[in-house]
């Protein structure tokens, strides 16, 4: 019988030390800080900022993603710069990054898919600004979606969080998800 005993004590603690870790994990999940990206029309294709707050900041493009989602989430476009490698993409004043720019200094994990009218997406920006001499990671995200006009163009509609309905205003893009 003592064996057993010991076996249900090995698992009591692998279950607790798994509790533990996943607990560690969604904290550091929970503190992590994300700030707003914009999502800008440009002639019916997104165009990619920062918060406006920050642009006195200069922050450094590392990498950007847009996602796709709907139902399920697929990579509509996904590049990295490398640092000291061609032009680096500084979103300063009126700098935003096109959808599906071919970066002269980038790595591509996957190349632009042509976005269509009734998806919803999501862009996440990952950038370096040095703040008193360190260098500081800060990522950006946003939402928005391809709007279809009646005349067959279409344009872009960022989403934004309704703080009194809890929920991101995806109505703003035509017929709800």
């Amino acid at each position: 019988m003592q064996p057993l005993r010991l076996l249900a004590s090995k698992n009591a603690l692998m279950l607790l030390a798994f509790v533990i870790c996943a607990g560690l994990s969604s904290a550091s999940h929970a503190t992590s800080i994300r700030y707003e990206a914009q999502v800008l029309d440009r002639g019916g294709q997104p165009c990619f900022t920062v918060d406006k707050t920050h642009l006195a900041d200069a922050p450094r493009l590392a990498s950007i993603e847009v996602i796709a989602e709907s139902g399920q989430s697929e990579i509509a476009w996904r590049e990295f710069t490398v640092a000291s490698k061609g032009d680096a993409v500084i979103f300063f004043d009126a700098v935003c990054l096109p959808y599906g720019t071919k970066l002269e200094n980038e790595g591509a994990f996957a190349a632009a898919q042509k976005l269509a009218a009734g998806r919803h997406y999501a862009v996440m920006l990952n950038t370096d600004v040095t703040r008193r001499g360190k260098l500081e990671n800060r990522r950006y995200r946003a939402y928005f979606c391809l709007v279809q006009r009646d005349d067959g163009s279409q344009r872009v509609q960022q989403v934004f969080y309704d703080e009194a309905g809890h929920r991101w205003d995806w109505d703003a893009c035509g017929e709800a998800r």
